[in-house]
């Protein structure tokens, strides 16, 4: 993956987890064979998601936005 991809993933992020005050923070898992990105959330600088890829942060801060609605 390029440097440029993966900033579009962490904007991406970003811009949906906006709405709800949210902060995206990426965090690089090297070994010898391949390098993963796993993204995080935080809100007032309290983490409020687990480690994930990309899609599950997405599908975790769909969530969190709709469970926030509701309440």
């Amino acid at each position: 993956m390029k440097a440029e991809q993966i900033d579009q993933k962490k904007e991406a992020l970003q811009n949906a987890a906006q709405t709800e005050s949210l902060i995206i923070h990426k965090k690089v898992f090297e070994n010898k064979r391949k390098t993963t990105e796993m993204y995080f959330a935080t809100k007032n600088g309290t983490c409020i998601s687990p480690i994930l890829p990309y899609v599950e942060l997405n599908m975790f801060i769909l969530g969190y936005s709709k469970a926030t609605k509701t309440t």
